[in-house]
């Protein structure tokens, strides 16, 4: 009986404490529910809604599904319930597992309960198919779970006082920066690198290569696609474009480069996935170019072509060389252009040279040109290698490598023809001395034939008459000189013949 009284003492207490704690929010949420120790403003919907959609709507009021992070704020949407909507069997709140079953989560806030509020001595009564969290009036308003898209009534949650500061603690990850925002407690701003609600992941850098700019025709290629950071979870990187059959896929290898190749494209991918993020994808490319040349330097005199001493311009260029050579001149110093293709100079006499080299500056490949001056007579003439005439002094340009060429074609000539021609020569001699013994023999021959065939020769008597294969030669009018010179013994007219054979057999050979 003496116990009585304090019951009813402490339940008038309580009771009135409840009442005078209770109050109509006003301004911006009038008409929503609260307690002043709390400065929290709560929303009640007579309206069904999934979760998604009780999201979008609550956002809408300028509030957020309610998140009761502490058994308290539980405690809190409990006596609110029971006060002003006993009426209504369930209302959702911003707790689910649907990322890890039976791992309560408060989305949010970004963060796990570290409570329970389920019905006393009952337990979680969590299933598979539901994965939200609902306040059950069957269940004297403690957590029920409830399938996400089945519409149900919700509540809203706003914070009333400015003052507080939900920065504090910073719910912000990373060394990013917490600031208030109008239509939620607390919002982060990330630093770079970070993303998420909280900047709680970390983002990778983007890829790279150490590719070079130009490679060596005939040199291989080797380089690798890269990055600084992978980022968290880590980030994958390929060469696709073209796809390489190459181990690990971010490297690139080209054996042997050619020209033909010059200019081919590669590009390396670079994605990062995320759970609850669209994937990133960044990618980098990379130009294959070959550098080549030059084999020969290219030149001609441009103008103008005026009398001296007015300035003579010269080119010097290579149509094979990739990238574009490096030009030195030597021997004059060029009053525009020294180190490029054109030499503009005015010349001091008439004697002078020139020289130019092309340097290929990836390879170190170099040509050389040389241009001279000499005098002559004639008029101006200006043909594709660059030759001009000016005041009987001819400009000649002339590639070293041809004149090279020229004298090098010219010995081997010289070394396999003059054995032929000294023969050909000998022979010819021998024919002509040949031929001249054999003419002179031949006339002898017939002169001494014509003497031994006449029959008789006239006298002063009328009638020579011969003998023996003899002439008797008895003169008054031919004098002995003609007898000793035409009439020859047998032994002489046989040495003749063998003379004649001798000759017929050496003309022969």
């Amino acid at each position: 009986m003496v116990i009585v009284p304090f019951i009813l003492l402490a339940c008038a207490y309580f009771g009135c404490a409840y009442i005078t704690k209770y109050h109509r929010c006003s301004g911006k949420y009038a008409g929503w529910d609260g307690e002043d120790t709390f400065e929290k403003c709560y929303f009640f919907s007579t309206t069904n809604s999934s979760l998604e959609a009780a999201e979008a709507a609550c956002k809408n009021r300028s509030a957020f599904l309610a998140e009761p992070l502490t058994k308290i704020y539980s405690n809190l949407l409990q006596r609110l319930c029971w006060r002003n909507h006993q009426n209504d069997p369930v209302f959702r709140i911003g707790l689910n597992d649907i990322d890890n079953e039976g791992q309560f989560w408060f989305p949010r806030a970004q963060q796990h309960a570290n409570y329970t509020f389920w019905l006393p001595r009952r337990g979680s009564p969590n299933t598979d198919d539901k994965d939200c969290v609902a306040l059950s009036k069957s269940l004297s308003y403690y957590w029920s779970v409830t399938a996400c898209d089945t519409p149900k009534p919700y509540i809203c949650e706003a914070v009333v006082d400015n003052e507080v500061d939900e920065c504090v603690p910073s719910p912000c990850e990373n060394g990013s920066t917490c600031d208030d925002a109008p239509d939620s407690p607390w919002r982060c701003t990330c630093r770079p690198g970070y993303t998420g609600e909280r900047c709680e992941f970390l983002l990778p850098e983007g890829p790279s290569h150490n590719c070079p700019l130009y490679v060596t025709e005939g040199a291989d290629l080797t380089c690798n696609c890269t990055t600084t950071e992978y980022g968290q979870p880590a980030a994958t990187m390929c060469w696709t474009s073209p796809v390489l059959k190459t181990s690990p896929c971010t490297l690139l290898s080209v054996p042997a480069v050619r020209r033909t190749i010059s200019g081919k494209r590669y590009e390396c991918r670079q994605t990062w996935n995320r759970e609850g993020f669209a994937p990133q994808v960044n990618t980098v490319g990379y130009t294959l170019l070959v550098a080549y040349g030059p084999t020969h330097a290219d030149t001609y005199i441009t103008g103008p072509r005026t009398t001296d001493p007015e300035p003579l311009g010269l080119k010097c260029f290579s149509t094979d060389t990739v990238p574009d050579p490096e030009v030195q001149w030597s021997g004059v110093s060029c009053e525009e252009g020294n180190n490029t293709g054109t030499c503009t100079f005015t010349p001091n006499g008439t004697d002078w040279e020139v020289n130019c080299t092309l340097r290929n500056p990836v390879s170190g490949q170099t040509s050389s040109a040389v241009f001279y001056s000499a005098s002559r007579d004639g008029s101006v003439t200006d043909n594709d290698r660059g030759r001009v005439e000016r005041n009987n002094v001819e400009v000649v340009a002339v590639t070293a490598g041809s004149l090279v060429l020229f004298l090098l074609i010219g010995a081997a000539a010289y070394v396999l023809c003059w054995d032929c021609c000294h023969e050909l020569a000998v022979r010819y001699m021998r024919r002509k001395a040949t031929r001249n013994t054999r003419n002179e023999r031949v006339r002898t021959s017939e002169h001494v034939g014509a003497v031994q065939r006449e029959p008789g020769t006239r006298n002063n008597e009328g009638v020579v008459s011969g003998s023996s294969g003899q002439a008797n030669l008895v003169s008054a009018g031919y004098g002995s000189a003609v007898a000793d010179t035409c009439v020859m013994p047998d032994d002489r007219i046989a040495i003749d013949t063998s003379v004649d054979d001798a000759l017929a057999v050496e003309t022969a050979v």
